[in-house]
Protein backbone atom coordinates (compact mmCIF):
# COMPACT_ATOMS: atom_id res chain seq x y z
CA UNK A 1 0.00 0.00 0.00
CA UNK A 2 2.86 2.39 0.81
CA UNK A 3 4.21 2.08 -2.73
CA UNK A 4 0.75 2.82 -4.15
CA UNK A 5 0.46 5.91 -1.95
CA UNK A 6 3.85 7.12 -3.19
CA UNK A 7 2.80 6.60 -6.82
CA UNK A 8 -0.48 8.45 -6.30
CA UNK A 9 1.27 11.28 -4.44
CA UNK A 10 3.79 11.70 -7.27
CA UNK A 11 0.99 11.74 -9.86
CA UNK A 12 -0.94 14.35 -7.86
CA UNK A 13 2.13 16.56 -7.53
CA UNK A 14 2.59 16.39 -11.29
CA UNK A 15 -1.04 17.34 -11.91
CA UNK A 16 -0.88 20.19 -9.38
CA UNK A 17 2.26 21.48 -11.09
CA UNK A 18 0.45 21.51 -14.44
CA UNK A 19 -2.69 23.19 -13.13
CA UNK A 20 -3.07 25.10 -9.87
CA UNK A 21 -6.82 24.63 -9.34
CA UNK A 22 -8.87 21.42 -9.50
CA UNK A 23 -12.08 19.96 -8.17
CA UNK A 24 -11.97 16.56 -6.52
CA UNK A 25 -13.96 15.08 -9.40
CA UNK A 26 -11.55 16.51 -11.99
CA UNK A 27 -8.56 15.00 -10.19
CA UNK A 28 -10.21 11.59 -9.98
CA UNK A 29 -11.07 11.68 -13.68
CA UNK A 30 -7.50 12.71 -14.56
CA UNK A 31 -6.13 9.86 -12.46
CA UNK A 32 -8.38 7.38 -14.28
CA UNK A 33 -6.86 8.30 -17.63
CA UNK A 34 -3.49 7.54 -19.17
CA UNK A 35 -0.66 8.06 -18.47
CA UNK A 36 -1.71 7.54 -14.83
CA UNK A 37 -4.59 5.02 -14.84
CA UNK A 38 -4.30 4.80 -11.05
CA UNK A 39 -8.00 4.78 -10.24
CA UNK A 40 -10.27 2.15 -11.76
CA UNK A 41 -13.10 3.26 -14.05
CA UNK A 42 -15.50 2.04 -11.34
CA UNK A 43 -13.84 4.16 -8.64
CA UNK A 44 -17.12 6.00 -7.98
CA UNK A 45 -19.46 3.10 -8.74
CA UNK A 46 -20.87 2.53 -5.24
CA UNK A 47 -20.75 4.03 -1.78
CA UNK A 48 -17.79 1.98 -0.55
CA UNK A 49 -15.72 2.65 -3.67
CA UNK A 50 -16.65 6.33 -3.47
CA UNK A 51 -15.49 6.56 0.14
CA UNK A 52 -12.24 4.67 -0.51
CA UNK A 53 -11.37 6.77 -3.56
CA UNK A 54 -12.16 10.01 -1.73
CA UNK A 55 -10.22 9.05 1.40
CA UNK A 56 -7.09 7.88 -0.44
CA UNK A 57 -7.09 11.00 -2.63
CA UNK A 58 -7.41 13.33 0.35
CA UNK A 59 -4.86 11.34 2.37
CA UNK A 60 -2.32 11.96 -0.39
CA UNK A 61 -3.30 15.61 -0.80
CA UNK A 62 -2.72 16.24 2.90
CA UNK A 63 0.63 14.43 2.71
CA UNK A 64 1.58 16.74 -0.16
CA UNK A 65 0.44 19.83 1.72
CA UNK A 66 2.49 18.82 4.74
CA UNK A 67 5.60 18.10 2.65
CA UNK A 68 5.30 21.29 0.61
CA UNK A 69 4.92 23.35 3.76
CA UNK A 70 8.03 21.79 5.30
CA UNK A 71 9.96 22.63 2.11
CA UNK A 72 8.35 26.11 2.01
CA UNK A 73 7.40 25.27 -1.57
CA UNK A 74 3.69 26.19 -1.61
CA UNK A 75 0.42 26.12 0.33
CA UNK A 76 -2.39 23.80 -0.69
CA UNK A 77 -6.06 24.56 0.00
CA UNK A 78 -8.01 21.30 0.13
CA UNK A 79 -11.78 21.17 -0.32
CA UNK A 80 -13.96 18.86 -2.40
CA UNK A 81 -15.05 21.70 -4.69
CA UNK A 82 -11.70 23.43 -5.00
CA UNK A 83 -8.16 22.14 -4.49
CA UNK A 84 -5.87 25.10 -5.04
CA UNK A 85 -2.14 25.73 -4.97
CA UNK A 86 -1.12 29.06 -3.44
CA UNK A 87 2.27 30.68 -2.88
CA UNK A 88 3.90 29.65 0.38
CA UNK A 89 3.12 31.90 3.35
CA UNK A 90 5.02 31.79 6.63
CA UNK A 91 2.52 31.27 9.47
CA UNK A 92 2.91 32.60 12.97
CA UNK A 93 2.62 29.73 15.47
CA UNK A 94 3.82 28.91 18.94
CA UNK A 95 7.45 27.99 19.54
CA UNK A 96 6.44 24.38 20.23
CA UNK A 97 4.81 23.96 16.80
CA UNK A 98 6.84 22.97 13.77
CA UNK A 99 6.13 23.91 10.17
CA UNK A 100 4.66 20.45 9.66
CA UNK A 101 2.11 21.15 12.39
CA UNK A 102 0.72 24.29 10.79
CA UNK A 103 -1.60 22.75 8.17
CA UNK A 104 -3.12 20.46 10.78
CA UNK A 105 -3.60 23.33 13.23
CA UNK A 106 -5.50 25.26 10.58
CA UNK A 107 -7.57 22.37 9.22
CA UNK A 108 -9.08 19.83 11.64
CA UNK A 109 -9.85 17.50 8.72
CA UNK A 110 -6.12 16.99 8.16
CA UNK A 111 -5.75 14.80 11.25
CA UNK A 112 -8.71 12.69 10.09
CA UNK A 113 -7.35 12.03 6.59
CA UNK A 114 -3.77 11.53 7.74
CA UNK A 115 -4.88 8.85 10.21
CA UNK A 116 -4.88 5.67 8.10
CA UNK A 117 -7.01 3.79 10.65
CA UNK A 118 -9.97 5.94 9.58
CA UNK A 119 -9.68 4.21 6.21
CA UNK A 120 -9.07 0.66 7.37
CA UNK A 121 -11.67 0.67 10.14
CA UNK A 122 -14.57 2.30 8.26
CA UNK A 123 -17.13 -0.32 7.25
CA UNK A 124 -19.70 -0.33 4.45
CA UNK A 125 -22.38 0.36 7.07
CA UNK A 126 -20.41 3.37 8.34
CA UNK A 127 -20.13 4.72 4.81
CA UNK A 128 -23.85 4.25 4.15
CA UNK A 129 -24.67 6.11 7.37
CA UNK A 130 -22.28 8.97 6.55
CA UNK A 131 -23.84 9.40 3.11
CA UNK A 132 -27.38 9.12 4.46
CA UNK A 133 -26.65 11.78 7.08
CA UNK A 134 -25.08 14.01 4.43
CA UNK A 135 -28.03 13.78 2.04
CA UNK A 136 -30.48 14.27 4.89
CA UNK A 137 -28.78 17.55 5.77
CA UNK A 138 -28.38 18.70 2.17
CA UNK A 139 -31.90 17.94 0.95
CA UNK A 140 -33.94 18.23 4.14
CA UNK A 141 -35.05 14.63 3.70
CA UNK A 142 -35.24 13.94 7.43
CA UNK A 143 -38.24 16.25 7.85
CA UNK A 144 -39.80 15.14 4.57
CA UNK A 145 -39.41 11.43 5.36
CA UNK A 146 -41.23 11.93 8.66
CA UNK A 147 -44.24 13.20 6.70
CA UNK A 148 -44.22 10.46 4.05
CA UNK A 149 -46.49 7.48 4.62
CA UNK A 150 -44.65 4.16 4.79
CA UNK A 151 -46.74 2.56 2.05
CA UNK A 152 -45.99 5.56 -0.18
CA UNK A 153 -42.26 5.04 0.46
CA UNK A 154 -42.47 1.39 -0.62
CA UNK A 155 -44.30 2.45 -3.78
CA UNK A 156 -41.68 5.10 -4.53
CA UNK A 157 -38.96 2.45 -4.46
CA UNK A 158 -41.20 0.00 -6.35
CA UNK A 159 -40.79 -2.63 -3.62
CA UNK A 160 -43.07 -4.84 -1.57
CA UNK A 161 -43.07 -4.24 2.21
CA UNK A 162 -41.66 -7.75 2.65
CA UNK A 163 -38.33 -6.76 1.05
CA UNK A 164 -35.29 -7.13 3.30
CA UNK A 165 -32.71 -4.38 3.88
CA UNK A 166 -30.30 -5.70 1.24
CA UNK A 167 -33.08 -5.58 -1.36
CA UNK A 168 -34.01 -2.07 -0.22
CA UNK A 169 -30.43 -0.84 -0.63
CA UNK A 170 -30.03 -2.45 -4.06
CA UNK A 171 -33.33 -1.05 -5.29
CA UNK A 172 -32.52 2.38 -3.86
CA UNK A 173 -29.24 2.52 -5.81
CA UNK A 174 -31.01 1.26 -8.93
CA UNK A 175 -33.78 3.88 -8.69
CA UNK A 176 -31.30 6.71 -8.06
CA UNK A 177 -29.39 5.62 -11.16
CA UNK A 178 -32.59 5.46 -13.22
CA UNK A 179 -33.72 8.92 -12.12
CA UNK A 180 -30.38 10.65 -12.57
CA UNK A 181 -30.72 13.74 -14.83
CA UNK A 182 -28.16 12.21 -17.20
CA UNK A 183 -30.59 9.31 -17.69
CA UNK A 184 -33.60 11.53 -18.37
CA UNK A 185 -34.70 11.90 -14.75
CA UNK A 186 -34.60 14.93 -12.47
CA UNK A 187 -33.20 16.12 -9.17
CA UNK A 188 -36.76 16.22 -7.79
CA UNK A 189 -37.23 12.52 -8.58
CA UNK A 190 -33.91 11.65 -6.96
CA UNK A 191 -34.87 13.60 -3.84
CA UNK A 192 -38.21 11.76 -3.65
CA UNK A 193 -36.37 8.45 -3.78
CA UNK A 194 -34.00 9.61 -1.05
CA UNK A 195 -36.97 10.61 1.13
CA UNK A 196 -38.59 7.21 0.58
CA UNK A 197 -35.37 5.38 1.41
CA UNK A 198 -34.94 7.36 4.63
CA UNK A 199 -38.55 6.62 5.61
CA UNK A 200 -38.10 2.87 5.11
CA UNK A 201 -34.76 2.44 6.88
CA UNK A 202 -36.02 4.41 9.88
CA UNK A 203 -39.36 2.57 10.13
Amino acid sequence: MQASIQILTAALEELLDKQSRWTEYELIQALKREPYAIFDQDALADTQALFETHFILFHCLYLIRQAWHEMQRADLDIHTLAISVRPYTKHAVSEQATDADVPQLQDPLASYYLDWSNFTETTQQDVEQLLNDFWSRMTGTTRQSQRMALDEAWQQLDLAPTADMQQVKRQYRKRVHQCHPDKGGSVREMQAIQVAYQRIIKS
